[in-house]
């Protein structure tokens, strides 16, 4: 598992280690070398909902993996509208909301690949955070999202809706082109 630090350095912990007391909590976590295994490639716990704010250090902390992000696909149950195109380093990303796109989960698109992301909703506890990232990494996990979630304390109190039989579907991985636009 790839821990990366909430900040935009990317530095990399090592899976199991504890951050230094100074340091923020880990923020992301991806399977090792990018081999899709589960409904995930890995998770993401974001400061807060504003989308367009915590874009730009996930997509840094991205750029070795996927290349430039250019799009993203994420759910408007999850996360409040946020404009269609930001702008970063001088190019345009565009951004895609949908109420039919997996809850809990934003994709990113680059020129080589595609992530899948678990959002841990921001107010989470740090250690139920950290346990949800190093699941949701894990290259033997075949969890989908909401069972995934289901193990946070207090996740119904959330302010998270819950979609009508959660946990009892799998979230499919697109092949080749996605759906979203």
């Amino acid at each position: 598992m790839d821990l990366l630090r909430g900040d935009t350095s990317a530095s990399v912990a090592a899976a199991g280690s504890a951050a230094p007391a100074d340091e923020p909590p880990s923020r992301l976590a991806l399977e090792p070398g990018g081999r899709p295994t589960g409904a995930v490639d890995g998770a993401w716990w974001p400061q807060s909902r504003a989308l367009a704010d915590e874009l730009p250090a996930l997509m840094a902390q991205l750029d070795d993996r996927i290349g430039p992000a250019t799009r993203v696909a994420y759910s408007l149950v999850t996360w409040p509208a946020a404009q269609r195109r930001i702008v970063l380093g001088g190019r345009t990303v565009r951004l895609g909301g949908s109420f039919s796109d997996p809850q809990d989960v934003i994709d990113l698109f680059g020129p080589r690949g595609r992530v899948s992301l678990l959002v841990i909703p921001p107010e989470s506890a740090p250690d139920d955070a950290r346990r949800a990232l190093s699941r949701s990494s894990d290259p033997d996990n075949e969890d989908d999202p909401a069972t995934l979630l289901r193990s946070l304390p207090g996740d119904s109190e959330s302010g998270r809706a819950s979609p009508p039989g959660a946990g009892k579907t799998t979230v499919a991985r697109p092949s080749g082109r996605s759906p979203h636009r």
